[in-house]
């Protein structure tokens, strides 16, 4: 028996309705060990939630969660408190249903696992069932940090899935954006029963989105969609709800009609009163009034008490009061943490205090050797301050040598300064370099330019750069083999000319320009970094021949 509930465990994800015949296989009065009995109630459980078939007994939960307690097996005791939350949500007792996944969760061993995440679920269901958008959102987002970091991808996608549904009753414009994305996640996840479970959701609440927004064809293309990946009863009916809706708005009526009177066969009260609603409204627009009051009050014989105010307020009271218990338990906790280390460090003193004790008598005769020391230190400590005092005067004057370096280096700054100034008056007065100004003023000025370069223009700017730069454009033709262009080239980012201005100069565009300098770049300095710069280059070559 007990090799049969180990082989149903393992089968449970993968393959629930396996499980569940093996469960029902076994003879419960023959699992006389205690730890088996309630490894049984638990597995029953989940095997039955797993089929959406109800938890219909609470008393085998409550056993095995009393045995797990005192066992300190922290993962069964949270797997109890799990099912016997879906004990209360199949009787619609939302409270006690919140106040059992509140425990669930304190006693899960590691909230950042895949347990974790669906315990985070079912409590943002819950609140979402109990038209509590703004706390249902607030957890599926708590659902979809988790699982990111787990790497569960289908609650993931899920997660996002419900976010948007639940932007799309806040009125949220945000909704469709977080419904496509969770959509489309879902539609690349490997086909797996999580998938199969979760994609009709998707496709559901993305149907009731464009419902709103009066899109029959986005609402048939995702109702039929939901139809073809539903694995489940309650998926494929939401769907054919759905898909009549999209029917009904377009004027296929007998068809509409047909599939919610299949929905209305449904065990479920929330689609028997979306069926009776819809056959209402369909004889509305047929004209057969009396039809249609008999669906509108059949429609009344099942309200849907999700949505009944006294349960919002149950839950919330729950809430705060689940919040009050785990304040209660910290604090608690806290007040033993303190006593524990007040205890502790009362021992402690007296170990010091003991310690102390015997260390002084200890001491009293160190100190009598210290002093000997002391005085045989006392001798070497005057020479060591003799010595400092010479390093000291050392430093003095090596302080005075820094001060007439920083002043030299002040100097050499000045003159070099003074240079660059002579430098730019002589460039100034080369006919080529005005040229170039002047050409970079006309299109300034007047959009187009009349002064062209000639040859010799480039070979008296040539001139100039190597009397300034130490024959740089020299080396660049014969280390670097390059083309008189290039030189050119080079020479403007030399004289420092913009890309823009550059561009003027040589007619083309600024793109053109910065592709010829990666150019140069790569084939003639061999350099692919795209954060080197041409001109950096160039100036390096320059120091490092100077």
């Amino acid at each position: 028996e007990h090799e049969m509930m180990e082989r149903a465990e393992r089968l449970m994800d993968a393959n629930p309705d396996s499980a569940l015949k093996l469960m029902e296989a076994i003879v419960v009065d023959s699992l006389t060990v205690v730890e088996h009995r309630a490894h049984y109630s638990i597995l029953m459980a989940m095997a039955r939630d797993k089929n959406d078939l109800k938890v219909e007994e609470d008393s085998s939960l409550r056993n095995a969660l009393s045995f797990y307690e005192k066992k300190n097996d922290r993962l069964r005791e949270a797997q109890a408190h799990f099912y016997l939350s879906v004990f209360h949500r199949d009787k619609d007792e939302r409270a006690l249903e919140y106040a059992e996944l509140s425990k669930a969760l304190q006693c899960i061993p590691k909230v950042e696992s895949r347990f974790g995440v669906l315990i985070h679920s079912k409590m943002a269901y819950l609140f979402l069932r109990t038209g509590l958008y703004g706390e249902a959102k607030e957890l599926f987002q708590k659902e979809m940090v988790i699982s990111e970091k787990t790497g569960d991808n289908d609650l993931y996608a899920d997660a996002i899935c419900q976010i948007g549904y639940c932007m799309y009753n806040l009125r949220n414009d945000s909704a469709i954006g977080y419904l496509r994305k969770g959509y489309d996640l879902l539609e690349k996840l490997p086909p797996i029963k999580n998938k199969s479970r979760i994609l009709p959701h998707s496709c559901a609440f993305l149907g009731q989105y464009y419902m709103m927004m009066n899109k029959y064809d986005s609402i048939e293309f995702f109702a039929r969609r939901g139809l073809e990946t539903s694995a489940y009863y309650v998926d494929s009916m939401n769907a054919t709800y759905n898909l009549a809706y999209a029917m009904a708005a377009t004027g296929r009526l007998d068809s509409a009609s047909m599939m919610l009177h299949k929905l209305s066969q449904s065990p479920y009260m929330v689609h028997k009163q979306k069926a009776y609603r819809g056959l209402s409204d369909i004889e509305s627009a047929r004209g057969n009034l009396s039809k249609a009051w008999e669906y509108e009050r059949l429609s009344t014989l099942f309200f849907d008490t999700l949505v009944v105010q006294n349960q919002s307020v149950d839950v919330l009271n729950m809430v705060k009061k689940c919040k009050l218990v785990q304040e209660q338990q910290l604090k608690e906790k806290g007040r033993r943490r303190t006593l524990v280390a007040i205890s502790f460090l009362v021992l402690l003193i007296l170990l010091l205090m003991l310690y102390y004790l015997r260390r002084v008598s200890q001491h009293k005769k160190v100190l009598q050797s210290t002093q000997l020391y002391l005085e045989e230190s006392k001798g070497e400590a005057e020479r060591q301050s003799q010595v400092i005092k010479t390093m000291k005067e050392r430093m003095d004057r090596m302080d005075a040598q820094l001060g007439e370096l920083d002043e030299l280096e002040n100097k050499k700054k000045m003159m070099l300064l003074e240079r660059r100034m002579l430098v730019q008056e002589r460039l100034e007065e080369v006919e080529a370099y005005r040229k170039l100004l002047c050409m970079v003023n006309e299109t300034e000025h007047f959009g187009e330019v009349h002064t062209r370069m000639e040859e010799r223009d480039w070979t008296q700017l040539m001139r100039y750069v190597d009397s300034q730069m130490d024959n740089i454009c020299l080396r660049l033709f014969s280390e670097k083999e390059m083309k008189q262009d290039d030189v050119n080239f080079c020479i403007l980012l030399l004289l420092n000319f913009s890309h823009i201005n550059m561009a003027n100069i040589m007619n083309c565009t600024r793109s053109a320009i910065y592709k010829r300098e990666r150019y140069i770049l790569q084939h003639r300095f061999g350099i692919t970094d795209k954060d080197k710069r041409l001109k950096d280059v160039l100036l390096e070559m320059v120091k490092k021949e100077i």
